[in-house]
Protein backbone atom coordinates (compact mmCIF):
# COMPACT_ATOMS: atom_id res chain seq x y z
CA UNK A 1 0.00 0.00 0.00
CA UNK A 2 1.64 3.46 -0.99
CA UNK A 3 0.20 6.45 -2.52
CA UNK A 4 0.15 6.69 -6.20
CA UNK A 5 -0.99 10.12 -7.39
CA UNK A 6 -1.39 12.86 -4.97
CA UNK A 7 0.26 13.33 -1.28
CA UNK A 8 -3.26 13.68 0.25
CA UNK A 9 -4.82 10.73 -1.26
CA UNK A 10 -5.15 7.57 0.94
CA UNK A 11 -2.86 4.69 0.57
CA UNK A 12 -4.15 2.68 -2.92
CA UNK A 13 -3.10 -1.32 -3.82
CA UNK A 14 -0.42 -1.27 -6.36
CA UNK A 15 2.41 -3.76 -7.74
CA UNK A 16 5.61 -3.25 -9.21
CA UNK A 17 7.33 -4.32 -12.48
CA UNK A 18 10.22 -4.90 -14.11
CA UNK A 19 11.81 -1.25 -15.62
CA UNK A 20 12.62 -2.80 -19.01
CA UNK A 21 8.77 -4.24 -19.61
CA UNK A 22 7.32 -0.82 -19.02
CA UNK A 23 7.94 2.06 -22.15
CA UNK A 24 8.27 4.72 -20.28
CA UNK A 25 10.01 7.95 -21.96
CA UNK A 26 11.74 8.82 -18.80
CA UNK A 27 12.40 7.20 -15.15
CA UNK A 28 12.30 8.99 -11.59
CA UNK A 29 14.85 7.79 -9.18
CA UNK A 30 15.02 8.73 -5.42
CA UNK A 31 17.81 8.58 -3.76
CA UNK A 32 18.52 8.84 0.56
CA UNK A 33 21.93 9.77 1.62
CA UNK A 34 23.25 11.95 4.66
CA UNK A 35 26.05 13.46 1.63
CA UNK A 36 25.82 17.58 1.12
CA UNK A 37 23.34 18.13 -1.94
CA UNK A 38 26.44 19.20 -4.11
CA UNK A 39 28.20 16.30 -3.61
CA UNK A 40 25.70 13.72 -3.98
CA UNK A 41 24.49 15.37 -7.49
CA UNK A 42 28.02 14.95 -8.08
CA UNK A 43 28.49 11.54 -8.02
CA UNK A 44 24.88 10.47 -8.84
CA UNK A 45 25.93 12.08 -12.44
CA UNK A 46 29.12 9.29 -11.88
CA UNK A 47 27.13 6.57 -11.77
CA UNK A 48 24.71 7.40 -14.19
CA UNK A 49 27.25 8.15 -16.35
CA UNK A 50 29.19 4.63 -16.00
CA UNK A 51 26.08 2.29 -16.44
CA UNK A 52 25.00 4.52 -20.03
CA UNK A 53 26.85 7.68 -20.95
CA UNK A 54 24.57 8.74 -23.68
CA UNK A 55 21.48 8.36 -20.83
CA UNK A 56 20.13 12.16 -20.36
CA UNK A 57 20.38 13.48 -16.70
CA UNK A 58 18.03 16.26 -15.78
CA UNK A 59 16.02 17.58 -12.68
CA UNK A 60 18.83 16.44 -10.06
CA UNK A 61 17.30 18.41 -7.16
CA UNK A 62 16.53 17.97 -3.63
CA UNK A 63 13.67 16.39 -2.04
CA UNK A 64 12.32 19.85 -0.74
CA UNK A 65 12.92 21.99 -3.98
CA UNK A 66 10.77 19.30 -6.29
CA UNK A 67 8.11 19.22 -3.81
CA UNK A 68 8.00 22.92 -3.68
CA UNK A 69 7.93 23.05 -7.28
CA UNK A 70 5.16 22.35 -10.50
CA UNK A 71 5.07 18.67 -9.73
CA UNK A 72 4.71 19.37 -5.94
CA UNK A 73 2.83 21.28 -3.57
CA UNK A 74 2.77 25.01 -6.03
CA UNK A 75 -0.49 24.12 -6.72
CA UNK A 76 -1.63 23.38 -3.24
CA UNK A 77 -0.04 27.05 -1.99
CA UNK A 78 -1.52 28.65 -4.95
CA UNK A 79 -4.86 27.78 -3.94
CA UNK A 80 -4.23 28.42 -0.17
CA UNK A 81 -3.27 31.97 -1.00
CA UNK A 82 -6.04 32.51 -3.16
CA UNK A 83 -8.57 30.84 -0.64
CA UNK A 84 -7.15 32.93 1.84
CA UNK A 85 -7.46 36.65 -0.09
CA UNK A 86 -11.17 35.37 -1.24
CA UNK A 87 -11.76 34.78 2.45
CA UNK A 88 -9.87 38.11 4.15
CA UNK A 89 -12.17 40.03 1.20
CA UNK A 90 -15.46 38.33 2.66
CA UNK A 91 -14.40 39.48 6.19
CA UNK A 92 -13.57 42.83 5.57
CA UNK A 93 -17.15 42.79 3.62
CA UNK A 94 -18.68 41.24 6.41
CA UNK A 95 -17.35 43.83 8.95
CA UNK A 96 -18.35 46.83 6.91
CA UNK A 97 -21.83 45.50 6.23
CA UNK A 98 -22.21 44.39 9.24
CA UNK A 99 -20.92 47.98 11.62
CA UNK A 100 -22.96 49.83 8.42
CA UNK A 101 -26.18 48.33 9.36
CA UNK A 102 -26.02 47.87 12.95
CA UNK A 103 -24.67 51.98 12.95
CA UNK A 104 -27.58 52.91 11.09
CA UNK A 105 -30.02 51.30 13.38
CA UNK A 106 -28.49 52.54 16.17
CA UNK A 107 -28.64 55.83 14.53
CA UNK A 108 -32.23 55.75 13.89
CA UNK A 109 -32.64 55.73 17.92
CA UNK A 110 -30.97 58.79 18.65
CA UNK A 111 -34.35 60.57 19.06
CA UNK A 112 -35.49 58.02 21.56
CA UNK A 113 -32.18 58.47 23.22
CA UNK A 114 -32.41 61.85 23.35
CA UNK A 115 -35.69 61.94 25.17
CA UNK A 116 -34.74 59.58 27.79
CA UNK A 117 -31.60 61.89 28.17
CA UNK A 118 -34.05 64.93 28.86
CA UNK A 119 -36.14 63.28 31.27
CA UNK A 120 -33.19 62.31 33.51
CA UNK A 121 -31.80 58.88 32.31
CA UNK A 122 -28.26 58.78 33.09
CA UNK A 123 -25.62 57.92 30.75
CA UNK A 124 -24.71 54.32 32.19
CA UNK A 125 -28.43 53.92 31.90
CA UNK A 126 -27.92 54.69 27.86
CA UNK A 127 -25.20 52.35 27.72
CA UNK A 128 -26.17 49.63 29.25
CA UNK A 129 -29.72 49.46 27.08
CA UNK A 130 -27.73 50.08 24.02
CA UNK A 131 -25.09 47.06 24.78
CA UNK A 132 -27.61 44.84 26.17
CA UNK A 133 -29.09 45.27 22.78
CA UNK A 134 -25.97 45.14 20.95
CA UNK A 135 -25.46 41.77 22.66
CA UNK A 136 -28.22 40.13 21.83
CA UNK A 137 -27.66 40.76 18.01
CA UNK A 138 -24.62 39.31 19.03
CA UNK A 139 -25.49 36.15 20.21
CA UNK A 140 -28.08 35.40 17.47
CA UNK A 141 -26.11 36.49 14.62
CA UNK A 142 -23.04 34.52 15.81
CA UNK A 143 -25.03 31.70 16.82
CA UNK A 144 -27.06 31.18 13.44
CA UNK A 145 -23.80 32.12 12.04
CA UNK A 146 -21.07 28.90 13.65
CA UNK A 147 -24.35 26.75 12.92
CA UNK A 148 -24.37 27.70 9.19
CA UNK A 149 -21.25 27.69 9.05
CA UNK A 150 -21.00 23.65 10.46
CA UNK A 151 -23.43 22.53 8.42
CA UNK A 152 -21.51 23.93 5.23
CA UNK A 153 -18.55 22.58 6.22
CA UNK A 154 -19.52 18.93 5.25
CA UNK A 155 -19.47 20.10 1.86
CA UNK A 156 -16.63 21.46 2.12
CA UNK A 157 -14.24 18.70 3.24
CA UNK A 158 -13.06 16.97 -0.09
CA UNK A 159 -12.39 20.11 -1.52
CA UNK A 160 -9.67 21.07 1.57
CA UNK A 161 -6.47 19.42 1.69
CA UNK A 162 -4.32 19.29 5.04
CA UNK A 163 -6.97 21.29 6.72
CA UNK A 164 -9.00 21.22 8.97
CA UNK A 165 -12.65 22.28 7.81
CA UNK A 166 -14.12 23.17 11.43
CA UNK A 167 -10.90 24.96 12.62
CA UNK A 168 -12.05 26.36 16.49
CA UNK A 169 -9.38 28.70 16.13
CA UNK A 170 -10.41 30.57 12.96
CA UNK A 171 -14.47 30.03 13.98
CA UNK A 172 -13.42 31.74 17.18
CA UNK A 173 -11.87 34.56 16.18
CA UNK A 174 -14.03 35.77 13.42
CA UNK A 175 -16.88 35.61 15.95
CA UNK A 176 -14.91 37.77 18.37
CA UNK A 177 -14.28 39.91 15.34
CA UNK A 178 -17.54 40.25 14.47
CA UNK A 179 -19.31 40.83 18.08
CA UNK A 180 -16.89 43.13 18.83
CA UNK A 181 -17.89 45.17 15.49
CA UNK A 182 -21.65 44.64 16.10
CA UNK A 183 -20.82 45.83 20.02
CA UNK A 184 -18.42 49.35 18.86
CA UNK A 185 -21.15 49.87 15.63
CA UNK A 186 -24.52 49.95 18.18
CA UNK A 187 -21.94 51.93 21.12
CA UNK A 188 -20.73 54.88 19.28
CA UNK A 189 -24.00 56.18 18.03
CA UNK A 190 -25.27 55.81 21.71
CA UNK A 191 -22.67 57.42 22.99
CA UNK A 192 -22.95 60.39 20.87
CA UNK A 193 -26.37 60.75 20.73
CA UNK A 194 -25.56 61.00 24.79
CA UNK A 195 -23.01 63.46 24.77
CA UNK A 196 -25.13 65.75 22.29
CA UNK A 197 -27.46 68.33 23.73
CA UNK A 198 -30.84 66.22 24.00
CA UNK A 199 -33.01 69.25 22.65
CA UNK A 200 -30.45 69.59 19.61
CA UNK A 201 -31.55 65.66 18.76
CA UNK A 202 -35.03 66.28 19.34
CA UNK A 203 -34.90 68.78 16.58
CA UNK A 204 -33.00 66.72 14.12
CA UNK A 205 -36.51 64.87 13.39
Amino acid sequence: DSKYIAVFEGALPHFYIPIDSNELPSRAVLVKSAQPTGVLTEQIRQVVASLDRGMPLVDVVPMDRASAGNMGFLMFRVGAVQAGALGVLGLALAVIGVYGVVSYGAEQQARAIGIRVAVGAQAHHIRQLVLGHGATLVALGVGAGVIAALAATSTMRTVLVFVDSSDPLIFGAVSVLLAAVTLTACYLPARRAVRSDPMTVLRQD
